[in-house]
């Protein structure tokens, strides 16, 4: 999966078959990006950077859908300033969790390559600039939601095993 987010498609046509409703979106994330032709159009006609796309054929048919790999860069997310604080989760046949969670994260600038669309190291969240936020947002797509760096949450056990496993490497 990560190779594909990363826009390392290989070289025969991809396909896939549809195993959900017939609803249709125009971004679907299942661990790599699944797009519509309206997205790919909406990034192309906005001159956005940093995201490359294969066709995809769907039980067999060319289709709208498009596979949307992410060539953009950064270094990983800075979480020093971040707001640290407490979630519980309760489980629906009872008992709960509690974990400790980070918000936010900042990038450091000489790190990033640029691009619209970027992919820190360690992450494979998309990030993508204000310009792009407000491109895609004036193409009216559905399925398509941003959340600010600012807002952005992560459990705080996810980054100490990225540290951990980036020591033991």
């Amino acid at each position: 999966g990560s190779q594909l987010i990363r826009g390392d498609f290989p070289p025969e046509p991809i396909s896939a078959k549809r195993h959900l409703g017939s609803e249709t979106v125009d971004h679907t994330d299942m661990g790599i990006g699944i797009v519509s032709r309206a997205f790919r159009d909406a990034v192309a006609w906005h001159g956005l950077s940093g995201a490359v796309f294969a066709p995809l054929t769907v039980d067999g048919n060319s289709s709208r859908w498009y596979l949307m790999g992410v060539t953009g860069s950064c270094g990983p997310f800075d979480y020093s300033a971040s707001e640290r604080f407490e979630r519980v989760i309760h489980h629906p046949g009872g008992g709960k969790w509690r974990g400790a969670y980070l918000r936010g994260f900042a990038i450091d600038p000489a790190s990033w390559s640029g691009d619209d669309f970027f992919l820190p190291q360690r992450v494979n969240s998309v990030v993508v600039t204000q310009h792009a936020v407000v491109a895609l947002g004036d193409a009216r797509l559905s399925n398509v939601q941003f959340t600010p760096t600012s807002g952005y949450e992560i459990q705080e056990s996810y980054i100490l095993k990225s540290a951990q496993s980036d020591s033991d490497s």
